[in-house]
């Protein structure tokens, strides 16, 4: 436990947040629960769950990135802190108190983040931006949740809000860190921490990626759900045969290399069944939580810690 190894702080609260957010639903089947646990169940698996794995990864893995200081250990315990609150109210079931303690998490992300950048020694690849750029987005939209209803917003506001929360931010994650990091753990580029000169073409790519994207996100939450679909795998799909290279399998042929091959192509495809059935919008997209963002998810913190031994 040290402040070279970030992930070993946050991870454990991540695992304590899958296994409180599953465990809302024993707890309404066997009636200690009145009401159905379906936001409070999102809040722990995407705010708590998936949040705290990433920012244990970005904390661990940034400053490798940039050559850049390891966290503080001040800064580094109150993250800390600040997620073990969170969930604490996630359990509570006060969902805009949970929404406000996980901006004050983000912030905390962002600033590091961009202390980190300032004192860089390479330069980052264009594609790392879409890092900050999902945690502003995500950070806004926690924001605009935790208003009362006495502020009026719009309904489609407030969808495309809790949209982006549970979605944009891991996708903009994999789009930022997986164009570099993915193609590295199936052996088909090179380790992050070597400086490799950016393409445009390849830029321009992970631009309409994300464009792409933030407009599936956009359309599913005005109720065109079958466009959103073809949208969202085209966004994915650009950035599997593009940045990802999905399309050569691992050249190391081990557990970490196929999980990370699997859950992306799980990922990238599965926006499919939005066209294809979209009144089962819900089911599809816990397919890509479960067998996507969890796989990747569980692979990653194995990079992590592979990571860190460097």
């Amino acid at each position: 436990m040290n402040r070279q190894n970030a992930y070993r702080y946050l991870f454990p609260i991540g695992c304590f947040n899958g296994i409180a957010g599953t465990f809302l639903w024993i707890a309404f089947r066997m009636g200690w629960l009145e009401n159905y646990p379906a936001g409070d169940h999102a809040n722990l698996m995407i705010g708590g769950f998936l949040l705290s794995f990433a920012q244990g990864f970005l904390w661990t893995a940034l400053p490798r990135f940039l050559q850049a200081p390891m966290p503080e250990e001040g800064e580094l315990r109150l993250l800390t802190g600040i997620l073990a609150l969170s969930s604490i109210l996630g359990i509570l079931r006060m969902p805009r108190s949970f929404y406000i303690c996980t901006s004050a998490a983000l912030l905390l992300t962002l600033r590091f983040g961009w202390r980190r950048f300032h004192l860089r020694r390479v330069h980052p690849p264009a594609t790392l931006l879409f890092v900050p750029m999902g945690l502003l987005g995500t950070l806004f939209a926690l924001l605009l949740l935790a208003l009362p209803e006495e502020a009026n917003l719009t309904p489609l506001l407030l969808t495309f809000a809790r949209n982006f929360y549970l979605k944009g931010l891991t996708l903009c994650l994999i789009l930022g860190i997986g164009s570099r990091l993915i193609p590295a753990l199936l052996e088909h580029g090179s380790l992050p921490t070597e400086q490799t000169a950016s393409s445009p073409i390849g830029n321009l790519r992970a631009i309409l990626s994300v464009s792409l994207l933030i407009l599936g996100i956009f359309f599913e939450s005005s109720g065109r759900v079958p466009i959103a679909g073809f949208l969202l795998t085209l966004a994915l799909m650009l950035a599997a045969l593009g940045q990802l290279k999905l399309t050569r399998l691992p050249a190391v042929r081990s557990a970490l290399s196929w999980s990370v091959w699997v859950s992306c192509w799980i990922t990238c495809l599965s926006p499919l069944t939005l066209c294809l059935l979209p009144s089962y919008a819900t089911h599809f997209w816990h397919m890509v939580f479960i067998s996507g963002f969890g796989l990747l998810t569980l692979a990653d913190r194995k990079s992590t810690r592979l990571n860190s031994s460097h």
